[in-house]
């Protein structure tokens, strides 16, 4: 089983490989120019000592190694992109450093362009990402 993961994710982070421009907006050939919103990603809980590496869509944003040291206030890492308008899917991979390659892929799907801004949260309790997307930033004690 565990082998059969391992695989999983090396397929999955292969094919990630190919990365391309983040921030490309207009379309050459017809000079349109598509508005771009910012989303920001907070990983909040139960992220703690684990390798993290986010996929948007098709494109590479974020990676990191989390430390298992809890913040006294603020999120566990974050990071700010810009998405156009539209339906987006959002990829995490996330695995505990320390032990046998047990990474687990987890998704969601948010779609951009109520909002200007959007804030999402993400937290994973026993093994479950739960997320929260909202147009205002989160409060931190």
């Amino acid at each position: 089983m565990n082998l059969m993961k391992l695989l999983i994710t090396g397929i999955f982070l292969f094919s990630c490989s190919d990365e391309k421009s983040i921030i490309e907006s207009s379309d050459q050939t017809n000079n349109v120019s598509a508005k771009l919103f910012t989303v920001n990603i907070d990983f909040q809980e139960g992220f703690e000592s684990n390798s993290i590496y986010v996929k948007i869509d098709s494109l590479k944003y974020y990676n990191a190694l989390l430390s298992d040291l809890v913040p006294l206030a603020g999120p566990l890492s974050s990071f700010k992109t810009f998405l156009e308008e539209g339906n987006h899917k959002i990829f995490i991979i996330s695995g505990v450093v320390d032990g046998i390659n047990n990474s687990k892929i987890d998704s969601l799907e948010i779609i951009i362009g109520n909002y200007e801004e959007y804030y999402i949260g993400l937290s994973k309790y026993d093994d479950t990402l739960n997320f929260k997307v909202q147009d205002y930033p989160f409060m931190y004690l």
